[in-house]
């Protein structure tokens, strides 16, 4: 975050630091993104972003998506994320609309070959053991995705493919 001399000093204050942490950030020309929570703006209540933000938490709360490397992936700061699940702050309106356009991106995404479908899952934004069936079927495609195995069985990629394909289709907001 940009420094900003009213807000560093009011910052200072608020969490009673030291004086020479001003001399720092100001020496730095920014101050540290874990003081942004207290100056991020809270949506408005009952309206759209706060519906669609109460929608994105939820989806990415869920067992199959990696919120952590979905943040990383559209370089937003992932305490953001944790911070609105405990609804200490909201998610700016760029955000969502960052995490809208990837999740129609997403629901969009064909996976025809097994290299598109190797790349989509090496990229760890969903969690591959959810979309297995059992352990032998996790097995196969972690080998397979580590190279170990030549080609993942045909049956194991379709089921995969349509599981991806369900969740991308409830991700699409």
């Amino acid at each position: 975050m940009q420094y900003d001399e009213t807000f560093a000093q009011e910052l200072v204050e608020r969490y009673e630091l030291a004086k020479s942490t001003l001399r720092v950030w100001k020496t730095r020309g920014k101050i540290p993104d874990r003081y942004r929570v207290e100056y991020e703006k809270r949506i408005p209540p009952g309206s759209e972003d706060q519906e669609m933000e109460r929608r994105i938490v939820e989806i990415l709360s869920a067992k199959h998506w990696n919120a952590a490397e979905v943040f990383f992936t559209l370089h937003i700061p992932y305490y953001l994320y944790s911070e609105t699940r405990i609804g200490r702050v909201s998610l700016s309106r760029q955000n969502i609309l960052r995490l809208k356009k990837w999740a129609k991106k997403m629901a969009k995404k064909p996976f025809q070959t097994d290299d598109q479908l190797k790349r989509f899952l090496k990229m760890d934004t969903l969690r591959v053991f959810p979309l297995c069936e059992d352990g032998k079927q996790y097995n196969r495609v972690v080998a397979w995705l580590g190279n170990k195995r030549n080609k993942l069985p045909e049956s194991d990629a379709k089921a995969i493919r349509e599981k991806i394909r369900g969740i991308c289709n409830a991700m699409s907001l």
